[in-house]
């Protein structure tokens, strides 16, 4: 069984499957909190928000680049439209 990072940032899966990574943040209080990372549709990182519990974190870290992956894969109404008006109009007889 492959061990977790022993520094402030984990990523589970190790083989390059996602980007989303969590790591450690001390709070105020002097409890760890764990921010859940991901990588939006424009390639930045963003937070997908710091949780208690470092499991939920990777789990909203890995659904939040998933939603993001997926809008990735959509198409624009503009790049479904591969054909002119000009073409179009005679396939619908009037």
């Amino acid at each position: 069984m492959q061990q977790r990072p022993t520094n402030e940032i984990s990523n589970r899966r190790v083989w390059g499957a996602t980007l989303a990574y969590v790591f450690r943040r001390p709070a105020k209080d002097g409890k760890v909190r764990f921010t859940a990372m991901y990588k939006a549709e424009n390639g930045q990182y963003r937070s997908a928000g710091t949780y208690d519990d470092e499991d939920r974190a990777q789990q909203v870290a890995d659904e939040s680049e998933r939603h993001a992956h997926l809008r990735l894969a959509e198409t624009s109404p503009a790049e479904k439209a591969t054909i002119t008006v000009e073409e179009f109009v005679p396939k619908f007889p009037a």
